[in-house]
């Protein structure tokens, strides 16, 4: 089976996925996306439109909040592994 057609939007900030989220057509968020493009190959899901988060900046980032880190959703396992405050505050991460 192919994978059936899309669009593929790749906005440049947080602003942007969701004006292109709640665009009308039927959007589904991809960061990576293995499973689901396993899925729309499958037919086990569909979408119109895909909204590539992995440009938007908001959502990546480490930052001390002094008794805790706020981790961003974007962020990749390579970030984790290279940011100084991820092992002495949470090592299961690395």
């Amino acid at each position: 089976m192919t994978l059936p057609a899309f669009d593929l939007v790749q906005p440049a900030s947080l602003d942007e996925a969701l004006e292109a989220l709640g665009a009308g057509a039927e959007s589904k968020p991809i960061s990576g996306g293995t499973s689901l493009l396993v899925n729309l190959r499958d037919e086990r899901e569909t979408a119109e439109q895909l909204v590539d988060l992995t440009r938007v900046a908001e959502l990546r980032g480490i930052e001390d909040r002094g008794h805790e880190l706020k981790i961003g959703a974007g962020n990749l396992i390579a970030d984790l592994m290279a940011c100084p405050l991820v092992e002495p505050n949470v090592p299961i991460l690395v």
